[in-house]
């Protein structure tokens, strides 16, 4: 069973819609293991490299480094953008059309 946050019951209330926060909580698990993709990653190529030899299966430092990278910056700009926009805008305006 998943426990609603109160903040999140909150803001569904202020929107006067039902509190249904159950996808919240599932993004919120997901975004604390951002580096389980990585590792999935790491894992699913050194198995294809010992599975098929003749395959030139490598992992670069640097393309693994890269790639780390440019996904942070890409995280960085989409999270705190639109955060930046939203912080500028009324509150009670904003909720009104929703």
């Amino acid at each position: 069973m998943v426990v609603d946050s109160p903040e999140c019951v909150a803001a569904y209330r202020v929107a006067g819609e039902r509190a249904d926060c159950s996808g919240h909580h599932a993004r919120s698990e997901v975004a604390q293991r951002p580096h389980h993709g990585l590792f999935a990653g790491l894992a699913l190529s050194a198995a294809l490299a010992l599975l098929v030899p003749a395959l030139p299966a490598e992992v670069s430092v640097f393309w693994t480094a890269t790639a780390l990278f440019l996904s942070l910056l890409v995280g960085l700009f989409f999270g705190i953008y639109p955060a930046m926009k939203a912080a500028g805008l009324d509150p009670v305006r904003s909720l009104r059309y929703e």
